[in-house]
């Protein structure tokens, strides 16, 4: 019996040892999910132990507020950054937005306003005045015609354009160094003749190219008298150039050639020397109808290759036509651009 009884207060013993250690640890209170602690429920612990249970649940209080705010200010601080990322992207995207608004905006300003070239062609000094022939092709519809002149593009004057002959008078205002005659002749057949100019711009080169090739009708296509037909190389960009003959004087200025799907369409063969200039008859009527003078005396005797080169090459000019890319498009099925301006 007095072994029970001892048996039972060891066994009581151990218990409360064992609740008391698990008080401090908190563990008892973790496991059973008690989260106040409940003094009552150890009712045979010494003061002293009390206490330190106490002071045990006042640390776990403290730690859990503690971590309650710690958990608290991290979530506000979450907050706090996803609301700033969301704030940093919306203003980027308005950012871009007016980026892309103000590109808009000059896009359309430059398409409306900066003149950019367009295309070229060919013009030569017919006046001591500054006059300039070229054809009415190569300046219709441009903003602004400009002339290369001692390696400077300066600007130059409409005065008069003939439609029908397809010519057109410009002026600079700058005393030419070089000026070409008027031939007061009519062309002949097979006279050989030269033709200067800029074929093709300045895709190959910004110098002056000259061809060589003869008269080989005295009209032109569908028969027209205004013009006559050579074989001298003629491409895109010599146009308004001047066709001269070995004294220097001009018989006639480069208009055009055949084209290419014409002539497959229309005559089933490949065109080979066939281009066109207008005669010098109709260039001289031209000017004397706008009342151009100081005009050059043609000459009469045959010019070394090395000074009609020369003087050729000084009175031979780049023209430029200038366009905004708003013309640009509206004249784009008209007249040829160059093919880079067009997207």
């Amino acid at each position: 019996m007095i072994k029970k009884i001892l048996l039972i207060l060891i066994t009581c013993s151990l218990s409360y040892g064992q609740v008391f250690s698990n008080a401090l640890n908190g563990t008892d209170l973790i496991q059973q999910g008690i989260t106040t602690f409940d003094i009552s429920r150890y009712p045979n612990i010494s003061p002293e132990e009390k206490k330190k249970l106490e002071a045990k649940e006042k640390e776990r209080i403290r730690r859990g507020e503690e971590i309650k705010e710690q958990r608290r200010k991290a979530a506000e601080e979450e907050r706090k950054r996803i609301a700033a990322e969301e704030e940093r992207k919306r203003i980027a995207a308005e950012e871009e937005e007016r980026r892309k608004i103000a590109a808009e905006e000059e896009r359309i300003r430059k398409e409306n306003t900066e003149l950019i070239q367009a295309t070229s062609g060919t013009g030569f000094a017919v006046s001591h005045d500054g006059h300039i022939i070229t054809n009415h092709h190569v300046i219709d519809a441009c903003q602004e015609v400009k002339v290369r002149y001692k390696s400077d593009d300066i600007l130059a004057k409409l005065i008069a354009f003939d439609t029908v002959n397809d010519l057109a008078i410009l002026k600079i205002d700058t005393k030419p160094i070089s000026v070409l005659p008027i031939s007061y002749n009519n062309a002949e057949i097979l006279q050989e003749i030269y033709v200067a100019g800029f074929p093709f711009g300045e895709r190959f080169s910004t110098s002056i190219k000259m061809t060589k090739g003869i008269i080989s009708s005295l009209a032109g296509l569908d028969n027209n008298y205004s013009n006559i037909q050579i074989d001298a190389a003629l491409q895109p960009g010599n146009s308004g150039g001047p066709v001269f003959d070995d004294k220097g004087n001009v018989v006639g200025v480069a208009v055009a050639k055949i084209d290419l799907e014409y002539a497959i369409k229309e005559l089933g063969v490949v065109p080979e020397n066939t281009n066109f200039g207008i005669k010098s008859s109709v260039v001289k009527n031209f000017l004397e109808s706008n009342s151009i003078g100081n005009l050059a005396s043609p000459l009469n005797y045959k010019a070394s290759m090395t000074s009609l080169g020369k003087s050729v090459t000084d009175a031979t000019y780049y023209v430029s036509c200038m366009m905004t890319m708003a013309q640009i498009r509206k004249v784009q099925d008209q007249k040829v651009i160059y093919s880079e301006l067009i997207k």
